[in-house]
């Protein structure tokens, strides 16, 4: 008989899982159960590493420090469990029929009893048999030949003599052969070299004849360019000696206008400086002015501070006189107060 315990927890809890067997074998089984409708895949067997379980997305999540999904399950059978969790149902429906995974291992079943829990039934098969490997044989040795040894030398002899014969009649082929391709190249190069001694002739007449006709063409465009630099150094001086005398012309009328332009300013800095002596001695008769009467102003300033200094101390000096005489008023009516009360006294 096998039994299942399922320890459910809240939303995507991680849950513990035992499967117990009368076996004395402990099936340990971690399993990662989101809300109700959630799928669960990946719960692994076998091993003694850690295993992992699908989050939402389906990715693989590590359980750190956990025992193995399935230990001790048999020392020969090791499978891998996928279920699907059973939807939500509504009130009133009846429950629906348990689904059937079944694998060459390992049978999962599958059933909700009750709102957000699913209950899970495992029914191991039996180990499956396996044959142990063959042995791989070495190959039998062949058997010894009865052939005397001196046969064997006499014939391996020959070979090496016909081999030696089939070698020099192939080296004579190939001597032949690279002597006919020699003399051929030879032909095909004094053939070259005829042909590109006549091209080298014929070039050179043609260079001779192409740089006496450019030579002819250089004397002609010679002759020519110095006839019109003749012509050019002519009309250069002509307009050079014309612009000359118009320069001289200007430079002349340039300085009559420069010495006349000098004398209207030296004119106008004469009258200029005399008017700067007259608003400087202006400026100094107004400065003397301000200073006056900025003296003046001191001196009044001082006297009228020196007043005010005195009105202050006189002020002060009459808020000490009545303040002394609040001071006596007050212990005068503290101890008549004081004497008031001890008659009181007595005669209460």
């Amino acid at each position: 008989m096998t039994q299942l315990f399922v320890i459910m927890g809240g939303n995507m809890g991680r849950n513990k899982s035992e499967l117990r067997f009368d076996g004395a074998e402990t099936l340990d089984v971690f399993l990662l159960l989101p809300e109700a409708d959630a799928g669960i895949e990946g719960v692994g067997v076998g091993g003694g590493e850690e295993r992992g379980v699908p989050d939402r997305a389906g990715r693989a999540v590590a359980v750190p420090g956990a025992r193995p999904a399935v230990r001790r399950l048999d020392s020969k059978s090791v499978a891998v469990v996928k279920a699907q969790a059973a939807p939500r149902r509504s009130r009133g429906r009846s429950p629906r029929q348990h689904k059937r995974v079944k694998y060459s291992t390992v049978e999962i079943r599958a059933q909700e009893t009750s709102k957000g829990g699913v209950k899970y039934e495992a029914i191991l098969a039996e180990p499956a048999v396996q044959t142990p490997p063959k042995r791989n044989t070495s190959p039998l040795r062949a058997p010894k030949s009865t052939v005397p040894l001196e046969e064997k030398l006499k014939a391996a002899e020959e070979r090496r003599l016909s081999f030696e014969a089939n070698k020099i009649a192939q080296l004579a082929a190939q001597m032949e052969k690279i002597e006919i391709i020699a003399k051929k190249r030879e032909e095909e190069v004094s053939k070259r070299k005829e042909a590109l001694d006549k091209k080298i002739g014929n070039a050179v007449e043609k260079r001779e004849a192409h740089i006496t006709s450019v030579k002819e063409k250089a004397k002609e465009q010679v002759e020519k360019q110095a006839e019109k630099a003749e012509i050019l150094a002519k009309k250069s001086e002509e307009e050079a000696s014309k612009k000359k005398e118009a320069l001289e012309k200007k430079i002349e009328s340039a300085l009559e206008k420069r010495e006349a332009h000098i004398n209207s300013v030296k004119e106008k800095v004469k009258d200029h400086l005399k008017k700067g002596e007259e608003t400087r001695q202006n400026l100094d008769k107004q400065a003397d002015e301000m200073n006056q009467a900025l003296q003046e102003s001191l001196k009044k300033a001082a006297e009228q501070r020196e007043d005010n200094i005195k009105k202050m101390l006189e002020r002060l000096q009459e808020r000490d006189r009545r303040a002394e005489l609040v001071r006596q008023n007050k212990e005068r009516l503290s101890s008549s107060f004081s004497d008031n009360q001890q008659e009181t006294a007595s005669s209460g």
